[in-house]
């Protein structure tokens, strides 16, 4: 019997997980703009898209209590936030405005600015701070305490999204100098 309850009980906790990560809402689709894009990138691939959660990072809590990253296993974050704060950042990076869309319970949109240098390895994230476009709208989905810093990108963001960002660049730029087939 008591095999039976702590069975029965671990499997109502299980089935109810996805429930409680889903109450926040899920990223639907990345929409990245601006920088050397001629049109809005829309990225919807679900493997992409899933890679990613914003209620990830400092000022997370469930249930009341502070979430602690894994070092070992940063998960759908797209800021290294194991690095803190960028203090020096290069000038003159490449800079797209990439939105979260977020469907479910928590709806909206959250905003963030990436830059990065094509020839160098490695971006920038900044999630806007007071004063900043977007912010009160980000802040109204999850407050960090961290707001109006940029951060290094992680290498998750860098795998999965920069390339795709790149990829749509070169497209510009060959439907600009007029190259076949584009």
């Amino acid at each position: 019997m008591k095999t039976f309850v702590v069975s029965t009980l671990a499997s109502v906790v299980l089935l109810a997980l996805p429930l409680v990560a889903s109450a926040k809402g899920q990223i639907v689709r990345l929409i990245v703009h601006g920088a050397d894009l001629s049109a809005a990138l829309e990225i919807i691939d679900s493997e992409v898209v899933g890679s990613f959660d914003i209620w990830q990072g400092p000022g997370v809590q469930v249930n009341g209590k502070s979430v602690h990253l894994n070092r070992d296993d940063p998960g759908p974050a797209f800021i290294d936030w194991f690095n803190g704060a960028s203090t020096e950042r290069p000038t003159g990076l490449l800079r797209y405005e990439v939105t979260f869309v977020i469907d479910g319970r928590a709806r909206g949109e959250y905003v963030i600015l990436y830059e990065f240098d094509p020839s160098v390895a490695g971006g920038y994230v900044y999630l806007p701070g007071r004063g900043d476009a977007h912010a009160s709208e980000n802040v109204g989905l999850i407050y960090h305490g961290v707001e109006g810093n940029w951060f290094h990108s992680s290498a998750r963001w860098e795998r999965l999204v920069r390339p795709l960002v790149e990829q749509a660049a070169r497209a510009s730029w060959q439907r600009a100098a007029g190259e076949p087939g584009h």
